[in-house]
């Protein structure tokens, strides 16, 4: 087994082995199952890898997510993948090339200045970038070994993107060279049970493909077994069992009373204990599927929905006149009554966090779980994104917060509150930089 060897620091030196917080072989501990562990336990850290052939690899986390990759062999440049979507074409290409050459931007940002492209698309373009480099490394030999390293960014040049963790998920787990055996013992044990979707699943947010999806839309017409979605040929069996694989893993299919997930790989904590050491997202939660499992079986009534949007109104309307006491124990009804909605699940874990219970550090951990939760119910909702990032804010984690606020602008430009808060934040950091006016005296 070839030892691993990470990158060096910013210092020159290669950080000591004490500091790796988990290793092992990818033929244990497949990158689809690191990924799921990462994203249950919120990890901010560097994965590296490495083959017997002494080929590298490395992935940077960030709260769970991955945000960069890095991988020996090259994947598509973002031109390629611009013309392949029908985005743009080559002579526009070229142009923003040049622009980007004039105004040492990244070819992106010059496709944005010239007008050719969205930031909507830009992003989903680098998202995609970013998922062909982990399906590279996902089809690495079971004798290639990793490291986590807590706390260390090991791509520290490289720009950030953001991707839907469960996409980069099932590329991982569909691109794997073969299934692990403790992922043979889950599919075996879910042989001839009735498998259903919960009904607040969302399974396309794996990117699947059509075929992929015809797997989808039959679950959605009634519970089937594994065993007859094979007979159905819909999808080649070995990618088919992969699909169902990662639908359990992501808490998207009810397993039922008697059937609990594998367990996760060991990987620890990277945030330290007390108001910042948050839970799993609740999303992923065993028992989260509990609850689901019921809805499942018992659907929403309408009037049930209608009064829980009536209870999230009123309570908005509290929050306009800033009467947040008021405001509480109407959002947590909405959350109650209809636990699928995430902008009800949002204001209410919002809610409690201008209430005080911050302070808590249990609770501030609930609180954060939830916006999680709801964050990854609808990634695309604004509100949640800022009820997060102010929570994240109040909390002392003022990167990840502001990554939401820059969510927020990139979908609402003229969103003042966000644009305030990015704006303080630049304010902070330069009065950090500059010396104060007792260390001029002493630089005379």
């Amino acid at each position: 087994m070839t030892t691993l060897r990470p990158p060096v620091t910013a210092a020159g030196t290669p950080p000591t082995a004490g500091e790796v917080s988990s290793r092992g072989l990818l033929s244990s501990v497949p990158l689809g199952e690191l990924l799921l562990s990462a994203l249950e336990q919120r990890v901010h850290g560097s994965f590296v890898f490495e083959t017997s052939e002494g080929k590298k690899g490395a992935l940077f986390v960030d709260a769970g997510c991955v945000t960069k990759a890095r991988t020996p062999d090259a994947v598509e440049p973002l031109g390629r993948l611009l013309i392949e979507a029908q985005l743009v074409d080559a002579a526009t290409i070229e142009a923003g090339l040049a622009r980007a050459g004039q105004t040492k931007r990244r070819l992106g940002d010059a496709l944005i200045e010239l007008g050719k492209l969205t930031p909507e698309q830009l992003s989903a373009a680098l998202a995609d970038q970013l998922g062909r480099r982990i399906s590279l490394l996902a089809r690495w030999p079971g004798s290639s070994v990793y490291g986590f390293y807590a706390g260390r960014d090991y791509l520290p040049g490289w720009p950030a993107c953001e991707a839907d963790p469960l996409a980069l998920i099932w590329r991982a787990l569909r691109d794997a060279p073969e299934l692990s055996a403790r992922q043979q013992a889950t599919l075996s044990a879910l042989t001839g049970r009735k498998l259903r979707l919960y009904p607040s699943s969302a399974p396309e947010r794996l990117g699947l493909s059509e075929s992929e999806q015809l797997v989808i839309n039959a679950l959605r017409t009634r519970p089937r077994a594994i065993e007859e979605l094979l007979r159905a040929a819909l999808l080649d069996g070995e990618k088919l069992k992969r699909l169902i694989y990662a639908l359990t893993r992501t808490h998207q299919i009810d397993l039922g009373p008697s059937l609990a997930p594998p367990e996760r790989a060991s990987l620890p904590p990277a945030r330290p204990s007390g108001a910042q050491s948050l839970r799993p997202p609740s999303s992923l939660r065993p028992a989260e599927r509990r609850s689901e499992s019921a809805h499942s079986l018992h659907p929403s009534d309408p009037v049930v929905l209608a009064r829980a949007r009536a209870h999230y109104d009123a309570a908005r309307e509290h929050v306009q006149r800033q009467q947040f006491e008021a405001a509480a124990p109407l959002a947590r009804k909405a959350s109650e009554e209809d636990s699928g909605n995430a902008e009800y699940l949002a204001l209410h874990a919002w809610l409690r966090a201008q209430l005080g219970e911050l302070q808590n550090p249990e609770q501030a951990a609930l609180i954060v779980a939830a916006l999680d939760r709801a964050a990854l119910k609808d990634r695309e909702s604004v509100s949640i994104r800022f009820y997060r990032g102010q929570v994240l804010n109040r909390l002392g984690r003022e990167e990840e917060a502001q990554r939401d606020f820059r969510f927020v602008l990139r979908r609402e430009p003229g969103h003042v509150d966000a644009a305030r808060e990015l704006r303080l934040h630049e304010m902070r950091k330069r009065a950090e930089k500059r010396p104060s006016l007792l260390a001029k005296l002493f630089l005379r």
